[in-house]
């Protein structure tokens, strides 16, 4: 089992998280220590039961190439349904953020070199995504079209409620 305790944050090093993975990004002053999983865990039920009552779980990233601790956050979030906060720690870049984000993780300690007004602002990077994840459970065509039939119900709404409008009619010759 790759179950390590982490209890040590590097003075130079920043945490960032979300309220409960919604709302903006913010520094975190207190530090709480959290079992952390390394990248080559394999996450299975038996492991689960032991986080489970954990506020808090740390994936590490042990190089930002490394890309199994994003699996792991989706994970512990879509298989597992885990709601405490989920902490990428180790080399985790600002540039990963937005990404670790849409797979789970809501708190983020980034590396010593990484300047936190600009992971701050990264999150504002994207306004829209595509694909499906953890904070956008379904995909852009569908949000559209949703939207497209939200639009077209009040109009008719409107049109029902609006006496004064002639409902256009065709005759065919």
């Amino acid at each position: 089992m790759s179950l390590h305790e982490a209890t040590q944050v590097n003075e130079q090093q920043s945490l960032i998280a979300t309220n409960s993975g919604h709302g903006p990004w913010h520094v975190v002053e207190t530090y709480q220590a959290a079992p952390w999983l390394a990248s080559d865990t394999v996450l299975d039920p038996a492991i689960y039961e032991s986080l489970a009552d954990q506020p808090v779980i740390a994936i590490d990233f042990p190089a930002f190439t490394d890309g199994r601790g994003y699996t792991l956050a989706r994970q512990l979030r879509e298989r597992y349904g885990y709601r405490g906060e989920i902490r990428a720690v180790g080399d985790v870049l600002i540039d990963q953020l937005f990404y670790m984000h849409r797979c789970g993780f809501d708190a983020f300690l980034l590396r010593e070199d990484q300047v936190v007004e600009d992971a701050l602002n990264a999150q504002h990077t994207f306004s829209l995504s595509y694909q499906i994840s953890i904070d956008t459970p379904e995909p852009l065509f569908l949000r559209r079209l949703r939207e497209a039939a939200s639009q077209k119900a009040l109009l008719q709404e409107r049109k029902e409620d609006d006496y004064s409008v002639p409902e256009l009619k065709y005759a065919v010759a």
